[in-house]
């Protein structure tokens, strides 16, 4: 496949008037959901509302597949997959295309960037297999998906967060512009420090970026050393609990200490520890 098209939008791979001489229609049941797709998860207002589109209109635009083994892999629409099956519809229109599966993770991640599906960790995510799994450089995976390579970069540097707070910026909790500013922290301790006073305080990215700069201390403070045994056991539970955690330790004793910053994090934290309240 030439790269030169992919940048452009999906209609410059597969023009209209060759998608209409290819098409067929195939039972659902043979159809398979995309394994590289790179979106997680998918709304279920956006599926709902386009099944009732498609029990109204039909399916304008056909499913892109490959064949695979003895069924048809989803290349492009697997949201239209979704909501046929949810409308009760047994039989789609599809383009089978003989396609790579790096076509395939390209052609899967260009589809849900253009629309906007991905969030910025899914996006991120992307471009990594792109450059671990298929040996693309960021400026190629750049060319490829229309965006600057400084864009590609800085997005990449979002999967250095601790895995907690790439997931309140999956769930909305966080927005791209703070996880940014929480990039410039040198520390997950000061990371979660930092994360709370935005959820708390409902700060903006403004408001987190000069509390940031006001707090020289918060970027520059060194702990004092501890065993590297106990540093990597206090890492661990950060990311599992998703907030400040530490342990201290005096001879063969020692506490843990667990922060929480409102009834609804201890809540959280005591269904990570299958605590049942009653």
């Amino acid at each position: 496949m030439a790269k030169k098209g992919l940048g452009k939008g999906l209609g410059a791979l597969f023009p209209e008037r060759d998608i209409k001489k290819e098409i067929t229609h195939i039972e659902l049941s043979l159809l398979r959901p995309n394994p590289f797709q790179p979106r997680a998860d998918a709304n279920d207002s956006e599926i709902e509302s386009l099944a009732q589109s498609i029990k109204e209109k039909g399916i304008i635009q056909p499913v892109v597949v490959r064949k695979s083994g003895n069924f048809y892999e989803i290349v492009c629409g697997e949201r239209r997959y979704w909501a046929a099956k949810k409308a009760g519809l047994t039989r789609i229109p599809v383009v089978i295309k003989q396609l790579g599966d790096k076509e395939v993770l390209e052609l899967a991640l260009i589809e849900n960037i253009q629309r906007k599906d991905l969030n910025p960790i899914e996006e991120a995510k992307s471009y990594l297999r792109l450059t671990k799994e298929f040996g693309l450089t960021q400026s190629e995976v750049a060319k490829l998906t229309g965006k600057k390579r400084t864009t590609i970069t800085n997005t990449l540097r979002l999967l250095r967060l601790p895995n907690a707070i790439q997931e309140m910026l999956q769930n909305g909790k966080i927005t791209e512009g703070h996880a940014r500013t929480l990039l410039s922290l040198k520390n997950h301790t000061a990371i979660f420090t930092m994360v709370h006073k935005i959820i708390d305080k409902n700060l903006s990215v403004r408001e987190t970026e000069e509390l940031i700069k006001k707090s020289p201390r918060i970027t520059r403070r060194k702990p004092a050393p501890k065993d590297l045994f106990i540093n990597e056991l206090e890492n661990k539970l950060r990311e599992k609990m998703g907030t400040k955690c530490s342990i201290r330790t005096k001879g063969k004793r020692g506490k843990i200490i667990i922060e929480f910053y409102s009834k609804e994090d201890l809540e959280r934290i005591l269904n990570i520890l299958s605590i049942g309240i009653d």
